[in-house]
């Protein structure tokens, strides 16, 4: 999105807005709000991309006489300077429009979440044309029922994929990437979770869990430590493995990992699948 803005704005503006979206984003999850914060979010970004692009268009060149003739009544002649659009502006144009034109047409034939049924073909007989007759086109009785739609069990297991894949803790701990962490791997879980060591230090930063930061902090900043705590505590295994809340997994919170995932199993076999694991589904 934060490319849809001329290049200067960008560079210029850039991080805060992407830091800005993540705080709001954030904040619209945490309160259920998501749907609200997208709409917003969107009509607005659309708003100013617009506002944006239109003030690079290049105003007209006054209009200047090249030659002042002295003598009245006689013709003069003027230099008009070139009022066509730049080719940027042209390009910028024809894009916007054609994602104008494709929102609108993917609006009207999903409009109210069900897709528009159109009919092809005439009312009277023409030539070339196939006749339809409303009648038999929407029959009350129909023999075949079409069903289309995604499995749910199938959304779901494609989203907990996802989950893992972001969250590199999860990713470490189930080996065999079935998305069910089983006693086994919660037993085999300090020495997996010491492999996500980078810079050696011993313990688990947030940054080493998946947090990302937007842009780089100033050395005496508060946010990321705050972000750093509330990203710990937002995830369940990372809540769990993070005794103290301080925002990161030490040393000896590392070698008593597999009873702090211990805690989390509500199954008598002893594993943890995508239910104990996912926000909000526990």
């Amino acid at each position: 999105m934060i490319y849809g803005y001329p290049a200067a704005f960008r560079r210029r503006y850039g991080n805060e807005m992407a830091q800005i979206f993540a705080d709001r984003c954030r904040d619209a999850t945490q309160s259920h709000a998501i749907v609200g914060f997208l709409s917003l979010t969107t009509v607005d970004w659309l708003r100013s991309v617009a506002r944006e692009r239109m003030l690079l268009l290049e105003p007209a060149t006054n209009v200047a006489p090249a030659y002042t003739w002295p003598t009245d009544g006689v013709p003069a002649f003027y230099l008009c300077g070139n009022d066509a659009p730049a080719r940027k502006a042209l390009i910028q144009g024809g894009v916007l429009s054609l994602l104008v034109f494709a929102a609108l047409t993917f609006a009207l034939t999903h409009w109210g979440n069900h897709r528009m049924m159109f009919s092809i073909g005439a009312a009277r007989p023409f030539s070339g044309l196939l006749q339809v007759d409303g009648r038999s086109a929407f029959e009350p009785e129909r023999t075949t029922k079409v069903k289309i739609g995604a499995d749910p069990a199938e959304l779901w297991n494609r989203f907990v994929a996802s989950y893992f894949r972001e969250i590199p803790v999860l990713l470490a701990l189930d080996k065999n990437h079935d998305l069910v962490i089983s006693a086994a791997e919660i037993a085999a879980a300090p020495s997996r979770l010491r492999l996500l060591d980078a810079n050696g230090d011993g313990k688990l930063d947030a940054i080493e869990c998946g947090l990302v930061l937007f842009r780089q902090p100033p050395p005496d900043a508060e946010w990321p430590k705050e972000a750093a705590r509330q990203f710990m505590r937002f995830h369940p295994v990372l809540a769990a493995l993070d005794t103290n809340h301080d925002g990161e997994i030490s040393v000896d919170e590392i070698s008593n990992s597999a009873a702090a995932l211990k805690k989390l199993v509500r199954k008598k076999d002893g594993t943890l699948n995508a239910d104990e694991l996912v926000p909000y589904r526990r």
